[in-house]
């Protein structure tokens, strides 16, 4: 009986559990973000967004830290992503500007901070 009970549980718990996360990050905003980056762009005009991206995600990120200033070693390795990867976190960052202190904005704080640090 235990071991049929222990079996119904973990899915119960787990299944909606990842639903939950899935969809939270499957809203149409990031996923448009995401895809329709303009990719074939002339070179001004892919240095002028970078630098709008780069300056909301660096907003968004003190905002975050609540006073304390960004260590350099932020600012410097915010510098060496592609512009795809910059393009994604700039659009997790709307998402915690938009939302606040929020579970969501949490989450996507610790997932901008994952692609900084992993990449």
């Amino acid at each position: 009986m235990k071991m049929s009970l222990k079996h119904l549980i973990r899915p119960a718990v787990v299944v909606p559990l990842l639903w939950a996360f899935v969809s939270l990050f499957a809203d149409s905003s990031v996923a448009l973000a995401a895809r329709t980056g303009p990719r074939f762009q002339n070179p001004s005009t892919r240095v002028v967004n970078r630098r709008a991206d780069l300056g909301r995600i660096l907003a968004v990120l003190e905002l975050k830290m609540e006073g304390h200033t960004l260590p350099g070693k932020v600012k410097d390795k915010l510098s060496t992503l592609t512009d795809g990867q910059i393009r994604l976190i700039a659009s997790l960052s709307d998402r915690i500007a938009d939302e606040g202190h929020t579970p969501s904005a949490d989450i996507a704080f610790l997932l901008i901070a994952a692609l900084i640090i992993l990449s």
